[in-house]
């Protein structure tokens, strides 16, 4: 018999886990999406922004609300840049709430499918996904790694 998670409890879940290490240089998968799902954001938004580097960032980070889906998940992935933290909680708050949404929309399939006898709350949900990481979707995977990083 399978187990339902309710879309709902998956921002409970979320809101309940510890806090995870956020590394201090972004994984080439994570650039890699930034560049392959950004392309035309940073095309119309950022067009006079050198491409690459922390100025290309910051201007996907700024348009944030203009981003498409795929292209605003890729960046959540990233992190923050170093030492350019949001201005105030509201804007971090936001990007964990973009980002949980983005988890439960994606990743909602594999939590049914391959998490059925986890016990919500306490971080097991994420870990089991983490633990199916190569099972995954790109975009789940892209979330969590978002998601995770927002901890």
């Amino acid at each position: 018999m399978r187990r339902m998670v309710a879309p709902g409890s998956i921002i409970a879940l979320l809101l309940a886990l510890p806090a995870a290490p956020v590394a201090a240089q972004p994984s080439d998968a994570a650039v890699a999406a930034v560049r392959s799902n950004c392309r035309s954001d940073f095309l119309s938004l950022c067009s006079g922004v050198p491409r690459g580097g922390q100025e290309a960032l910051a201007c996907l980070q700024r348009n944030q609300a203009s981003l498409s889906a795929a292209c605003r998940q890729s960046v959540a992935a990233l992190g923050p840049m170093p030492g350019a933290g949001p201005s105030t909680g509201q804007a971090s708050a936001q990007s964990r709430e973009t980002a949980e949404r983005s988890l439960a929309e994606h990743c909602m399939q594999h939590m049914r499918e391959m998490c059925t006898g986890v016990r919500p709350g306490g971080g097991r949900m994420m870990g089991c996904l983490a633990d199916q990481r190569e099972s995954l979707s790109d975009q789940c995977r892209t979330a969590l790694e978002a998601a995770r990083a927002m901890r």
